[in-house]
C-alpha cells in the first residue's frame, strides 16, 4: 500500500504518465523536462505506508502506521505521524536529514546522504633534477707570516736559544703563547736558523711532578668522595639500629 503526499489516497509508486513527455526518443526540452518532473516528483510522492515504532512522552516505545521513507542503499527506515493537518511527509523527512528521490525506491538517509567517496591523495612523485650544482669550497688557509712577525720570532728565540737547545724553561710553545703566533712558524724559523729544539731537564722535570701531583690529587678526590659516601651510610645504618632499638624496648615493655 501507498501513500500520495497530494491527495493522501493510496496510489502506484510509478506514474507512466510523468515520463511520456520524453519517453520514445529526443526531445528539444529534455532537460527542462526532466528537471520539472523531478520537482514535481518531490512535491507530490509517494511513500510505503507501513507499521513502526515511536517514542512515546513517558519513554517507551508506540506502534503507529503511516509513511515510510526507505534508504535505497543501506536500508534504514523511518516513519511519519501526521500531528497536524498540514504536516507533510517529504518536509517531516526533509527537516531530519533524508534525501528524497523521485519514487519510493530512490530516497537516502541522513548518513548515507551525506557520505562522500574519500579520495587517498598520493604523493607527488618529485622529478629527479638533471642538473647537479656542484659548490667549491675552499678550504681556509692558514695566513702568512709577516716580515714583522718573523722578526720578532727571530729575536725572541735568540734571547733564549743556547748552543744546544732552550735555555729553561723556554720551548717552541713558549715562545708562540708568549708571542702569541702558530706554534708551527716557532718551529720552523728555529730549524732553520738555530737548530733542534733539544730538551730542558728541569723544565721537563718540572712537567712530570706537575703531572703526578695531578693524578695524586684526583686520587685523593676519588677517596675522599668514597669515604664522604661511606660517612652518610654509616650515619644512616646507626640512625636504623637506633629506631629498631626504640621499638624493640617498646615492645619489651
Amino acid at each position: 500500500m501507498f501513500y500520495s503526499s497530494s491527495s493522501g489516497l493510496a496510489a502506484s509508486p510509478f506514474s507512466p504518465a510523468s515520463w511520456s513527455a520524453i519517453r520514445g526518443g529526443w526531445h528539444p526540452n529534455r532537460q527542462l523536462i526532466e528537471e520539472s518532473m523531478a520537482t514535481k516528483a518531490a512535491e507530490h510522492r509517494t511513500f510505503f505506508v507501513e507499521s513502526f515504532l515511536e517514542d512515546n512522552q513517558l519513554g517507551g516505545l508506540r506502534t503507529l502506521t503511516g509513511p515510510v521513507v526507505k534508504c535505497r542503499k543501506c536500508g534504514a527506515k523511518k516513519g511519519f505521524h501526521r500531528r497536524r493537518p498540514e504536516d507533510l511527509p517529504q518536509d517531516f523527512f526533509k527537516k531530519h536529514g533524508w534525501q528524497l528521490g523521485g519514487g519510493v525506491y530512490m530516497d537516502l538517509c541522513p548518513d548515507c546522504a551525506n557520505t562522500k567517496p574519500i579520495k587517498i591523495k598520493e604523493p607527488k612523485k618529485k622529478m629527479a633534477s638533471n642538473v647537479t650544482k656542484l659548490e667549491t669550497v675552499k678550504a681556509e688557509q692558514p695566513r702568512e707570516i709577516t716580515r714583522e712577525e718573523r722578526q720578532r720570532i727571530h729575536a725572541k728565540i735568540g734571547d733564549h736559544y743556547l748552543d744546544t737547545g732552550y735555555s729553561p724553561p723556554w720551548t717552541d710553545r713558549a715562545i708562540a703563547e708568549a708571542e702569541k703566533v702558530p706554534l708551527a712558524w716557532v718551529s720552523e724559523i728555529r730549524e732553520q736558523f738555530y737548530g733542534p729544539e733539544g730538551s730542558n731537564p728541569l723544565y721537563d722535570k718540572f712537567e712530570a711532578d706537575a703531572q703526578a701531583f695531578v693524578d695524586a690529587y684526583n686520587e685523593l678526590c676519588a677517596v675522599k668522595g668514597q669515604i664522604d659516601a661511606l660517612e652518610i651510610m654509616g650515619r644512616e645504618i646507626k640512625e636504623t639500629m637506633d629506631r629498631i632499638k626504640r621499638e624493640t624496648r617498646g615492645i619489651r615493655k
